[in-house]
């Protein structure tokens, strides 16, 4: 090679025409116009054409004779020709092939680079160019085919939906493309095939932006997702069905063996009754009261749904995958299969086998005498909880007296508790409810008589069955969480009650799983755990049947390591859940907005401020609902008062309402306004 001499490189954008400018080692230097240059290693240099040019003009006009001639070779004639050849032909065979006679370079040069552009028709080997067999290009040309017809089929489709029209009809592989397109509206960046879904979504619009959120939308307005999909459980990989071999198991449990048992207790004379909301279905826990010298018996009776459930059969196994059931606003997804919640369910009327817990409790709330029993049992009354509120205050309701009783017995245990340390927090909770017409009705659920019954005595049934299993040493996980000094927060009387629930949540340690027993600070019990809810809560069902066997058989059914398994993946899913059931809760909340604003309701909120920190929006939460959000504000307003906000939007993809301070309306201190509670605004902001 020589100085200036025109040579064929193999460059990033394919192979082009160059100058020789400098060689040294295994490295040359080239020209790849005016101005330009690079520097490349010699097994690049893919043609020597043996002619110097002086200067880059004369380069120049080389490569235009070069892109001229260029034009003349047809790669898929040529190679039709000289395929069954013997032997590959040469550049100069080749290029007589086309031109004939009188070749120059130029004529060369645009040979080597056309075949060169031609993978699919010729290898190079050796700096030579040899045709492909006749059946390898058969099947490169279908492939390109079938590629050419894809890319139209996709350009058809997304130019379509671009516009929001429904396909009708598609064909598989823009089957293949829908899949595509709602898993990247479901997972984002996340998915696997981001890449190639973003790629697809470019020939519907410009620019990047939220390309998941426009996605979603897309699909939307032709009618693949819901506007109201749930999002979130997809993501999770949640399923609302039971499979096939599930379901035929669920229908062969015999929920009767439990009840014809001869070693259960029959307490079928007892006047049991549930207290649940109006919309429960899986009513696992049953009560009954009875006058006793010195106080009363109190009865405790929990579905016996680990002894109905055949360990490590199909139905067992896909609880512990689910781990707990999903209360959702638009509709639960169940733990178990119908048939064994209704074949466990303690319905009125209906012999059940139960867990059965008669503890004697007199009037202070002191535990004097309990025990702990297999049973068989028959509930008089499915009560709800704004029916008993209602009888506790009538006394001429038949139910009167016994709600009455256990009113008093529940506040004796509550004050046990509360000098025991406990933190007791008026949780009002976000309700939401979701019509068939998508139409969403809200209201705050507060505590009540009912509830707060029902509440003591499942954290009674909770800590005794954890003091069973501690004493018997019976392999348990119990929920432990450490004591923290709330003096400076509940002592303030100054202080909203809005702010004061804010403040004594964030100071709440978190619970935590142990196989060591520790004190349940925040309920202000020694041991604890939950057990009391078999037909919703996978570890529940676990260490149900963990006792229930052990009463039976005197040994424990689950080893240690099999309980801080559960525990161990309980942890971890149960929070998930949580998240998931909050996230709903949200966007059903925000939707709730939008339809207020859309029928041009009140679009003020009072709310109350929880933070207002520099260099950040404040943190408020809702007067009228449990629902917390960030608005910017002066930082004059301080943690307690009170501001109003409007309301100007919302925005269902991100979960939030568009807020803006005004300063209309009030500002002050709420510690004599209603306290509406707060669970569900944990984990909104």
């Amino acid at each position: 090679m020589k100085q200036g001499e025109l040579l064929v490189a193999k460059l990033g954008k394919g192979s082009t025409v160059t100058r020789l400018l400098d060689f040294t080692g295994d490295d040359v230097v080239v020209a790849l116009g005016r101005n330009k240059q690079a520097r490349i290693p010699r097994s690049r240099i893919m043609f020597k054409t043996g002619l110097i040019a002086v200067d880059e003009d004369g380069a120049e006009r080389f490569r235009r004779r070069v892109k001229d001639a260029e034009k003349d070779v047809d790669v898929a004639e040529i190679w039709d020709v000289v395929t069954d050849d013997q032997g590959p032909p040469s550049i100069d065979a080749i290029a007589e092939l086309v031109w004939g006679n009188g070749l120059d370079m130029a004529n060369q040069v645009a040979v080597v680079i056309q075949l060169d552009e031609s993978p699919d028709y010729f290898e190079c080997r050796l700096g030579r160019y040899k045709p492909l067999p006749r059946s390898s290009v058969a099947e490169t040309v279908k492939k390109r085919e079938r590629e050419a017809e894809r890319a139209k089929q996709a350009q058809t489709l997304m130019n379509e939906w671009g516009r929001g029209r429904v396909v009708e009809k598609l064909t598989e592989y823009q089957e293949d493309l829908l899949d595509l397109l709602r898993d990247y509206a479901i997972h984002g960046e996340e998915h696997r095939n981001a890449k190639a879904a973003k790629e697809l979504l470019m020939l519907t619009c410009e620019g990047s932006g939220d390309l998941q959120r426009r996605c979603f939308e897309m699909l939307v307005r032709v009618q693949i997702l819901s506007p109201d999909e749930p999002l979130e459980i997809h993501r999770a990989g949640l399923q609302v069905g039971f499979s096939r071999n599930v379901l035929i198991e669920a229908g062969q449990i015999d929920t009767d063996t439990l009840v014809h048992d001869d070693t259960r207790l029959d307490l079928t004379d007892k006047a049991l009754f549930t207290i649940d909301y109006d919309t429960t279905e899986d009513r696992d826990d049953a009560i009954s009261v009875e006058e006793s010298d010195g106080g009363v018996v109190i009865g405790i009776h929990i579905a016996d749904a680990g002894a109905m459930i055949p360990a490590g059969s199909a139905v067992d196994r896909e609880a512990g995958n689910r781990m707990s059931t999903l209360y959702l606003p638009d509709g639960n997804i169940s733990m178990l299969p119908h048939d064994v919640v209704r074949g466990g369910s303690l319905d009125p009327g209906e012999i059940k086998g139960a867990l059965s817990l008669m503890a004697k409790v007199s009037d202070s709330g002191e535990v004097t005498n309990w025990e702990l029993n297999p049973s068989v049992i028959r509930s008089k009354a499915a009560l709800s909880y704004s029916f008993s509120d209602r009888a506790i205050g009538e006394a001429n309701d038949a139910w009167n007296k016994a709600l009455n009783r256990l009113k008093g017995v529940a506040i004796a245990l509550r004050r046990k508790r509360e000098a025991e340390g406990a933190v007791l927090i008026d949780r009002g909770e976000l309700v939401i409810g979701v019509d068939e017409s998508g139409w969403v009705k809200v209201s705050v659920r507060r505590l009540t008589p009912a509830s707060d019954i029902v509440a003591e005595l499942m954290i009674l049934c909770n800590s005794l069955l954890a003091e069973f299993c501690f004493k018997e040493k019976i392999p348990a996980a119990y929920r432990c969480q450490s004591p923290v000094d709330m003096s400076g927060i509940t002592n303030d009387q100054d202080m909203t009650v809005q702010l004061r629930r804010y403040l004594m949540m964030r100071q709440l340690m978190p619970a935590y799983l142990d196989l060591i027993p520790a004190p349940h600070a925040g309920l202000g019990v020694p041991v604890y755990f939950q057990a009391t809810s078999p037909l919703r809560r996978y570890p529940d069902l676990v260490m149900q049947r963990q006792i229930s066997h052990y009463i039976v058989a005197g040994k424990e059914f689950y080893a240690e390591e099999e309980i801080a398994s559960v525990a161990q993946r309980a942890e971890v899913q149960l929070r998930e859940l949580m998240g998931i059931e909050e996230q709903r809760k949200r966007y059903w909340f925000i939707k709730f907005l939008e339809q207020s604003l859309d029928r041009g309701q009140e679009d003020r909120f009072a709310a109350v401020v929880l933070e207002n920190e520099p260099r950040r929006s404040a943190l408020l939460e809702l007067v009228e609902y449990p629902f917390r959000l960030r608005a910017d504000l002066q930082r004059s307003y301080e943690p307690g008062e009170v501001t109003t906000l409007r309301l100007c939007g919302v925005d269902k993809w991100r979960r939030v309402g568009q807020w803006v301070h005004t300063n209309d309306g009030y500002k002050g201190s709420t510690q004599n306004r209603t306290d509406v509670g707060n669970e569900t605004a944990r984990g909104t902001l």
